[in-house]
């Protein structure tokens, strides 16, 4: 996992050779009303996701990990804590791997939680289980599916 300020960005867009564009749709699109959906912009290798809803207590909010895709995620507007638990902790499996989806969901507690501001991102590896949308508030945010390979 990834926590950063997205002023702070390009020190990570070599980490893998999708960041910089994924980055960049952030950065140039922050400030657009996007309508919420899904935006391909490489096919199914680099994938912007405009979500838009309003926000779960923390006892809803399940640990959720994918093993083909790295997540950036952003929040546009509202005030988001975002659950973090090591995938090698997490026992409780609420619902299997879903290859098609690519997610599986765990009813584990968080180790600790992310306090999310329109100024930070943070990064997903498959060995980060997150529980995100945890808000007394509407949220708006991107996230950036990006490739494993």
């Amino acid at each position: 996992m990834l926590l950063a300020k997205l002023e702070s960005s390009h020190r990570f867009e070599n980490m893998h050779p999708l960041f910089p564009e994924a980055f960049k749709f952030i950065r140039e699109n922050k400030g657009i009303d996007l309508p919420a959906g899904r935006i391909p912009l490489q096919a199914e290798r680099l994938i912007a996701i405009v979500e838009s809803r309003s926000g779960k207590k923390p006892g809803e909010a399940l640990l959720e990990a994918h093993r083909n895709y790295i997540d950036i995620q952003y929040t546009i507007s509202g005030q988001e804590e975002i659950g973090w638990k090591d995938t090698r902790e997490c026992i409780q499996i609420e619902q299997p791997y879903d290859p098609e989806k690519d997610v599986e969901f765990y009813g584990d507690r968080p180790s600790f939680w992310l306090p999310m501001q329109t100024d930070l991102f943070v990064v997903f590896f498959p060995e980060d289980a997150h529980a995100p949308f945890v808000a007394e508030s509407h949220i708006r945010k991107f996230i950036i599916k990006i490739a494993i390979e």
